[in-house]
């Protein structure tokens, strides 16, 4: 071997000794400066003490209220309602992914450079459970939501009586709100409301005659003693049904109009018939409005587009006039 060759044997020994030095992989002590979790910043931290920094956010993020804003009213809602936590783990796992590995030093160079660039900016997973959000904001929607009032008839004044709006609130997009604001932090949220328009607006009644009467029927009704409760319920479906627009070519549904007959709507147990028999049950009574309107509406020329009668004669209106009703199957339905 000559001396040309030594020489160039000893040159690639040099490169490869040096080769072997450029490409030596070593591990990051810390995540590089930049990286951000959860708006924190987590740069020059250790993967154990960002877990330690998260699990402190994740106790107060425990410990804080969300308040919910509909209208005039407020809804505290406590995150151990919905069983908020944050998935710690989750992140820690994607933080050793991107920066967890040995690198060379021209990697590690590249990848604190991306990080002060702003390339890593990570969202820590939010766990909760969905189904206990939409029962605590059905709940609220109960307690805002109005329905809309149709324009009704004073018939004894002959004049409009004005329609009003209703309210709901949108309870998919409020829901939607109230998990972004979980996800990404935040201590209240506006919920979003919708109008609800009525049916019958008074615009719709300005031009209505209420000159001519098209049909009339009238019964009678003891109000002492056993029948004060029928009496009532009397009063409160009579109540519900007078000033009643059916406009041409519209349908009129008594149970609709009168609704469920239950306490709550303000009836009261009184006497009904029930499968031939006369039994106690809640809104005794309906049955005489439904047969008046029943028998008010024949003689206008109205189509009954529905009406059955009783299994025995009523002793307040005369046979084939009357007409049972029974929420929600049985109904008397009207066309103009």
């Amino acid at each position: 071997m000559n001396l040309r060759s030594i020489v160039l044997s000893l040159v690639m020994l040099a490169s490869l000794a040096a080769t072997s030095t450029v490409v030596k992989k070593a591990p990051l002590t810390t995540i590089p400066q930049g990286v951000r979790v959860n708006g924190i910043d987590v740069g020059g931290m250790t993967f154990a003490q960002v877990e330690s920094v998260l699990a402190s956010r994740m106790k107060k993020q425990g410990q804080e209220v969300i308040t919910v804003t509909l209208g005039e009213k407020k809804f505290p809602v406590k995150p151990s309602q919905i069983g908020l936590k944050i998935d710690i783990a989750s992140v820690i796992e994607e933080l050793k992914s991107h920066f967890g590995g040995t690198y060379s030093l021209w990697r590690r160079g590249v990848l604190k450079k991306w990080a002060k660039r702003g390339y890593y900016v990570l969202h820590t997973p939010v766990i909760y459970n969905r189904s206990e959000i939409h029962r605590i904001f059905s709940e609220m929607q109960k307690g805002v939501e109005s329905p809309p009032k149709n324009a009704r008839l004073d018939l004894i004044n002959r004049k409009v009586l004005p329609s009003e709006n209703g309210q709901s609130m949108d309870l998919a997009g409020s829901i939607a709100r109230f998990e972004r604001i979980i996800q990404n932090g935040g201590d209240a949220m506006k919920a979003r409301m919708y109008k609800i328009v009525p049916r019958i607006s008074s615009q719709a009644l300005k031009d209505l005659s209420l000159k001519t009467v098209l049909g009339w029927y009238e019964t009678s009704f003891p109000s002492w003693g056993k029948w004060a409760n029928r009496a009532h319920n009397l009063k409160v479906g009579g109540a519900r049904l007078t000033g009643t627009v059916l406009l041409p070519g519209k349908d009129f549904s008594f149970n609709d109009t009168l609704g469920p007959r239950s306490a709550k709507m303000g009836y009261r147990v009184a006497p009904v018939i029930a499968l031939g028999e006369t039994v106690d049950g809640m809104g005794g009574g309906m049955c005489q409005i439904a047969s008046t309107l029943f028998a008010a509406s024949f003689f206008a020329g109205l189509d009954i587009i529905h009406g059955k009668p009783h299994s025995q004669p009523s002793h307040y209106i005369d046979l084939g006039l009357d007409a049972t009703v029974f929420y929600p199957s049985v109904d008397l339905v009207l066309r103009n």
